[in-house]
């Protein structure tokens, strides 16, 4: 394999990730990249990201009243779709509503996890930042 492998065994878990660099060290390679490019390297999409429920249905409600505003809709589609997400509680009922409406998947919007805020903020940048005095960076 061209590059290099860099093998991780933690209490988080264990991971084998190629860095694909032409020369140099490890140490070295990890003081020109950046903690999302790692912290990519080491938590899926999935553990990287997280439903933003509030700001969602904020854009949703915002764009029923914008559709109908123009006539796109009807007044009573409007309605329906807007008071489905005024009396939400919790995360799982949010995601009845959007099976029930699979026409607005497309205005999910995404926020960063705390898991990965935490890995970035915690290991990753402390780390960076002590292999850059290290090299003189």
């Amino acid at each position: 394999m061209d590059g290099k492998l860099w093998i991780v065994v933690s209490d988080y878990g264990n991971f084998a990730h190629p860095f694909h660099f032409s020369s140099g060290t490890l140490k070295q390679f990890l003081c020109t990249t950046n903690s999302d490019y790692l912290c990519r390297k080491f938590l899926t999409p999935k553990e990287r990201y997280e439903v933003d429920w509030e700001a969602t249905v904020k854009v949703i409600k915002k764009t029923i009243l914008e559709q109908r505003r123009n006539k796109d809709i009807s007044e009573n589609d409007a309605r329906n779709w807007f008071n489905s997400f005024d009396y939400i509680e919790s995360e799982e009922e949010y995601k009845f509503e959007y099976d029930a409406f699979p026409e607005w998947y497309e205005y999910i919007i995404e926020k960063e996890t705390s898991q990965s805020i935490n890995l970035k903020k915690y290991v990753i940048e402390p780390l960076l930042e002590l292999f850059k005095k290290q090299e003189g960076k």
